[in-house]
């Protein structure tokens, strides 16, 4: 009878360890009306009050982290402050809404229970003191490992481009996210890209909502440009404005992989659905 090496039991167990310890998640809470001290993330009670407490204290933490967002209505900065978005800067992230507060399991979210990222820091009677962008992706290290999940992000108003969701440094996955009520001056009323470049960074879409955006330029919905790639999927774009072009999605210069989408009542001077000029690749399935 064989005995396997000793020496090779103990390399399979090191194999085998690592690759349990590099899945570990941190799971961080997030619920505004927590009240536990220290408010730590630790859990629900102990919950950070803010979303940006939460990215800011796990910006480094090792491994994946996972932020459970309770429903409720969460803001990039508690000052009228403009300028501050929620900034997603690392890999081996997920943002997940859907929780009402007492879950002990992610397969306990529902959908009813909305996690809103709002940029209507200032009055809520008018729309011009809002965040100029309610999230900003501006980070290499952001990949596809990089997922937001089940959330609304909505009333971004500004002169930069992608009053939702600006997309200028690495590439992610968000899914069954709502795209609400942006207004961007620039280009991109909801999602502006033009962040990671090459085949391999691809933004992916899947069942999202854009509706009720609007941009002065290109894109109500998503504006794709310079030589980026998205795949939009099972999303549903409806009453979004690119006032020159590309209600629904403009795309220039990049490549977009559009499948199973819904497009209704988007406007534009031009093309009302999807716009894409010269040197860019488009897919409709």
């Amino acid at each position: 009878m064989k005995y396997l090496n000793p020496n090779f039991l103990l390399l399979l167990f090191l194999l085998f360890f690592v690759k349990i310890t590099s899945q570990a998640q941190t799971i961080v809470y997030v619920r505004w009306n927590a009240t536990g001290s220290p408010a730590n993330g630790t859990s629900w009670t102990q919950a950070y009050r803010t979303l940006d407490a939460a990215l800011t204290a796990h910006a480094g933490t090792a491994g994946g982290v996972q932020i459970w967002v309770s429903s409720g209505v969460y803001y990039p900065t508690t000052t009228t402050n403009r300028s501050i978005s929620f900034q997603i800067g690392r890999a081996n992230l997920t943002i997940a809404g859907g929780f009402n507060g007492t879950e002990t399991s992610f397969s306990q979210r529902n959908s009813t229970n909305v996690a809103i990222l709002s940029g209507n820091i200032g009055s809520t009677a008018t729309a011009t003191d809002n965040s100029h962008v309610v999230v900003d992706v501006n980070n290499t290290n952001v990949n596809a490992s990089t997922h937001l999940m089940g959330l609304r992000i909505s009333d971004g108003n500004g002169t930069l481009a992608g009053a939702g969701m600006r997309v200028t440094g690495g590439f992610l996955s968000v899914s069954d996210c709502e795209f609400m009520n942006n207004r961007s001056t620039s280009f991109g009323g909801a999602v502006y890209i033009a962040g990671a470049t090459g085949a391999s960074s691809v933004n992916l879409f899947s069942r999202c909502t854009f509706r009720d955006n609007y941009s002065d330029f290109y894109g109500g919905g998503i504006c794709l440009i310079f030589n980026n790639y998205a795949k939009v999927v099972s999303s549903l774009f409806y009453n979004n404005t690119g006032v020159l072009a590309g209600g629904g999605i403009y795309v220039g210069d990049s490549y977009v992989d559009v499948i199973n989408c819904t497009f209704t009542e988007n406007h534009s001077s031009t093309l009302t659905g999807i716009q894409y000029r010269r040197g860019s690749g488009m897919c409709l399935f």
